[in-house]
């Protein structure tokens, strides 16, 4: 695996401390999936969608970014935005 990462990060990179391998495209429940707009659906539907629960519950992923659904950059962006929620939620 680091050959790839010396590839594309140069050969100064470290050796991963860890990993994880997903394997997406066969999972029973996912079968590769990601979400789209149905008909009649609005972006108010996908903000509401990531809206935490008492403030204790918090959720992220693609489906839950109104602007970028179905896409990886989607996913991150959503959770780093539920990671901030949550530190202010730690704030009080």
């Amino acid at each position: 695996m680091n050959r790839y990462l010396k590839t594309i990060f140069g050969h100064d990179i470290p050796h991963p401390v860890d990993h994880q391998i997903t394997r997406w495209a066969s999972d029973r429940f996912a079968r590769g999936s990601y979400s789209f707009n149905a008909l009649h659906a609005t972006p108010a539907m996908r903000t509401a969608l990531a809206q935490p629960l008492g403030g204790r519950l918090f959720f992220a992923g693609e489906a839950s970014s109104k602007d970028h659904f179905g896409t990886a950059h989607g996913a991150y962006l959503s959770g780093v935005q539920s990671a901030k929620d949550v530190l202010l939620a730690a704030q009080g």
